[in-house]
């Protein structure tokens, strides 16, 4: 029994003693490891220690009358050679955190397997291990310094050739023209080839795009603009220019570089094609933009390049524009321009849909757009070509469209079902095609009303019995009738002199009734069962009303014999925007009253839409006999910014009352207030314009330069109400609009400044003119505005202060400059080399600036504006010893952007070999 129990005390031992010796094992590999991680040596990490064996008898009781002896004295661990010195890798993760215990911050809890006196686990890498993460400031430095030197300097480079080419075309033979701008391209490109694998990949592709650029460059104008060469040359050398972009893409898989290479492609017809894209052969240009197109496609569709195909497509478009615009004639390219526009058509249709048949997926968002644009493209392009020529059946281009869309859906369903996104975008497609057919052959705006009328009944059942099958085709119809109304807008007024009697009108008359009804009647009933389409409608009520009001207003302006003191138009668009903004005012008190967000929302963009119409009516209205300060043109501004402080009024009840969560409410009222504000200074603006030029007669140059200056110090004036406002009532944006306001008029009367100070406009006598009052005007507010911007509640001065304060000082000075320049010149009598006195005057106008600055700094204990002084005094200084530029010559611009293009190249060069390490702060 002595011996049985012996043997296990024995076992028991020897097993504790292997668990002991493994887990010393492991601790030493763990050293090891995070060692070699942290490239630190052995001394760096805490030593493991071996935990402390538990006593073998407090565990196991021994024998009765036996003495159990001690256990031997277990051998420490071997010893670890220190781990060689690794260099970190290029990414260390961040170990998971270790659960500290109470009473132990700071400390890494000991494994619950060990007692507490073992020596605690090694601590894991920190986050600083890994070392400190990229801040902005870097990352800002890599861009400046990488890609924003490389393209300033491609861009100096540019301008250095094209110079050179202007400059050295008279000395240089033909082929010497042609090959200096050619041999830098190919340099650029051939540089950018072999750069590529060495250095980060934009660096090569910028190169080469580049070198790109210039042989475009050299081109155009070896054939365009000097005629060196012929234009069947140059429009071949453009051409294999655009090919090598293309196969420089494809053998570096280069985005850049296929972008570069359609633009180049659908430019060369416009720049160096003379005819041949204004006026010439139309067959050559379709069939070139064909093959472009079938080139360009086969590579973006193979190298999955979504952007190459879009800017193809848009590309075809603005290029056949323009060349219709010029050289179409129905006669001649009508069936040719249709059959390459529908080749072109089936091109891009098939790049939409390639991937998807390819890969059995679904279609992807950027090839549906392509899919539609193309589709609804093509439509509109077919039907202006066969208009003319489809006789008695107008409806059968767009029913063969639905054709053909449908069997695209039946065979799309069938080879790939599970593209439900292409089967049913292209019966859409279909679906919408057919009911454009219906309009087209009857060629009547009755059916429209109609199809409101129905769409309204449906949508009224579906919302009343809850039924999706009525909502449903409530919703189809609606489409249905939206698509006659925008059918009917298109075709001309008719000869009713009523309103409201117009065809069109009446269309739009009838969708607006039907859409409100449908907003109103779902927002009541729907309940729970409730879907987008009242927001829908509530939008389609608001704009088909806005754009009644706007076609009534044009119609009764040009119907009217009445005489008025503006003309039709101007004074059709400001009763236009009285009206917009008056109904979206309505609106939006309607949509707050119904908690109807979608068209409080197209209020909104209706009440922009009002606000921006009057200052560009009214722009045409500056030589109108308008009683200054009592005219329709004040009433309508007067009214336009009293309808936005009312939604702005509106809102901000709202955004108390409903607790506004996303701040929606509350931005509109800050947007709202600012609105007004601005309307009524540009309204204020006008008439301050208008009493000058019926009251001052100062001839042309004398009120002009008077306008200026009095609304300069208007603006100025204006910009202080503003910031007092925006204090007064906590709108932040209506104050930091008054700010932006008056460093716009300080920024026009420092323009005006140099005109005059360039001998242009009127000469006034120093210092008692109206420059000068407006001046001070602008001055006063600033300094009004930069005391009011401090914060009352927080009692500290807002970061805008002492830059604020320090552009004010700049600006002053700026104006004492003008008036001393322009004071010497009224009395260039006195003087032999009256710039030479200015300039004197103006340095000792400074001087005694920059001294006044000391002196008041000194007295205010102001470091800034003591700083700001002795600046001052240091370009006084620096100014008595240069006083002028030295003008350089062509060949030397040449060189400054030459040798400006080579170092911002050398700076690029460098950050794009430290592109993967950190830049050292």
């Amino acid at each position: 029994m002595n011996g049985e129990s012996s043997g296990q005390q024995e076992s028991l031992r020897q097993r504790i003693e292997s668990l002991a010796r493994a887990v010393e094992g492991l601790n030493a590999r763990l050293e090891a490891l995070e060692k070699a991680a942290g490239g630190t040596g052995a001394s760096a990490l805490p030593q493991a220690t071996p935990p402390r064996l538990p006593e073998a008898p407090s565990e196991i009781p021994p024998a009765s009358g036996l003495e159990v002896p001690p256990p031997p004295e277990v051998p420490g661990p071997p010893p670890v050679p220190p781990a060689p010195d690794i260099p970190p890798p290029a990414i260390l993760l961040s170990p998971r955190p270790v659960a500290q215990p109470p009473g132990t911050a700071g400390e890494p809890a000991p494994h619950p397997r060990f007692s507490q006196q073992g020596a605690p686990p090694v601590s894991p890498l920190t986050p600083e291990a890994a070392g400190p993460r990229e801040n902005w400031q870097t990352r800002f430095e890599r861009f400046l310094g990488g890609r924003g030197a490389m393209w300033a300097s491609l861009l100096a480079i540019f301008f250095a050739v094209g110079l050179f080419l202007r400059y050295s075309w008279q000395y240089l033979g033909e082929w010497g023209r042609l090959g200096i701008g050619a041999a830098v391209g190919i340099v650029l490109v051939t540089a950018g080839a072999r750069v590529r694998g060495r250095l980060e990949r934009w660096f090569g592709d910028a190169l080469m795009g580049g070198g790109l650029a210039l042989l475009y460059l050299t081109v155009w104008a070896a054939g365009e603009r000097y005629g060196v060469i012929r234009n069947e040359a140059a429009f071949l050398l453009m051409a294999l220019v655009c090919a090598a972009g293309v196969a420089l893409a494809v053998r570096f898989d280069a985005l850049s570089l296929i972008i570069l290479a359609t633009l180049g492609g659908f430019l060369t017809p416009a720049l160096v094609g003379g005819k041949g894209a204004g006026g010439g052969p139309a067959l050559t240009l379709l069939i070139y933009i064909a093959v472009l197109n079938g080139g360009i496609l086969a590579v973006s569709l193979v190298r999955q390049w979504r952007p190459a195909v879009l800017l193809s497509f848009a590309s075809t478009v603005l290029l056949l524009l323009g060349w219709a615009d010029t050289s179409y004639s129905p006669e001649v390219h009508r069936w040719q321009v249709f059959w390459f526009s529908t080749l072109y058509f089936l091109m891009f249709l098939g790049a939409s849909i390639f991937r998807s048949l390819l890969q059995r997926e679904e279609t992807a968002p950027a090839d549906l757009l392509l899919l539609f644009a193309s589709s609804l493209t093509y439509a509109m392009a077919g039907n202006a070509l066969l208009h003319d020529a489809s006789g008695r059946f107008p409806g059968a281009f767009p029913l063969a469209l639905s054709v053909f869309f449908g069997c695209i859906a039946v065979w799309s369903a069938r080879r790939i079902p599970g593209n439900r996104t292409l089967r049913f975008s292209t019966a859409a497609l279909g679906i919408l095609f057919l009911t454009l057919s219906v309009p087209a052959q009857l060629n009547t705006r009755g059916t429209s009303s109609a199809w409101s009328v129905e769409a309204a009944a449906l949508l009224t059942l579906g919302y009343r019995f809850r039924d999706p099958l009525f909502r449903t085709g409530g919703q189809i119809v609606w489409l249905i009738a939206l698509l006659a109304v925008l059918w009917s807008q298109v075709e001309p007024a008719g000869a009713s002199r009523v309103a409201l009697l117009d065809g069109r009108a009446f269309t739009l008359l009838f969708f607006a009734l039907a859409n409100a009804w449908i907003a109103g009647y779902g927002q009541l009933k729907a309940g729970d069962a409730r879907d987008e389409m009242t927001g829908v409608a509530g939008a389609s009520a608001l704009f088909a009303a806005a754009w009644l009001a706007g076609l009534e207003s044009f119609r009764f302006f040009e119907l009217t014999t009445a005489p008025y003191p503006l003309d039709p138009d101007t004074s059709a668009a400001l009763v236009m925007s009285v009206l917009w903004t008056a109904l979206a005012a309505a609106a939006y008190g309607a949509g707050v009253a119904a908690r109807f967000r979608a068209v409080r929302m197209c209020a909104l963009v209706l009440l922009a839409a009002g606000l921006a119409v009057a200052p560009v009516a009214a722009a045409g209205s500056g030589s109108s006999p308008l009683t200054p300060f009592a005219n329709i043109r004040l009433f309508a501004f007067a009214f336009v910014s009293a309808m936005a402080a009312l939604t702005g009024w509106m809102a901000s009840r709202a955004s108390n009352a409903e607790n506004d969560p996303e701040g929606m409410d509350a931005g509109t009222t800050q947007a709202a207030a600012v609105g007004a504000w601005l309307l009524l200074g540009i309204g204020l603006s006008f008439e301050i314009a208008g009493a000058v030029r019926e009251w001052a007669h100062l001839g042309p140059a004398g009120t002009a330069a008077v306008s200026r200056y009095l609304l300069c110090a208007f603006w100025g004036a204006y910009s202080g109400v503003a910031v007092t406002l925006g204090r007064l009532w906590l709108l932040s944006g209506l104050g930091w609009s008054g700010v932006l306001a008056g460093s716009c008029a300080a920024t026009v009367w420092a323009l005006l400044g140099l005109n005059a100070m360039a001998g242009e406009g009127v000469d006034f006598a120093p210092l008692w003119n109206v420059r000068f009052l407006s001046l001070a005007s602008i001055a006063a507010a600033g300094a009004f505005s930069l005391r009011m911007l401090p914060d009352a509640r927080e009692g500290r001065p807002s970061e805008l202060s002492g830059p604020g304060w320090l552009a004010l000082v700049v600006y002053l000075l700026w104006g004492l400059t003008v008036e001393t320049w322009s004071g010497v010149r009224h009395h260039q009598a006195a003087f032999g080399d009256w710039r030479l006195a200015a300039q004197i005057g103006i340095s000792a106008v400074w001087a005694l600036y920059g001294l006044a600055l000391l002196v008041g700094g000194m007295l205010r204990d102001n470091q800034a504006v003591r700083v700001t002084a002795l600046i001052i005094l240091a370009l006084t200084t620096a100014k008595v010893f240069v006083l002028d530029l030295i003008s350089v010559d062509a060949p030397y611009r040449i060189v400054s952007f030459l040798v400006l293009g080579l170092v911002l190249l050398r700076v690029a060069l460098y950050y794009s070999r430290v592109g993967s390490r950190n830049i050292p702060s």
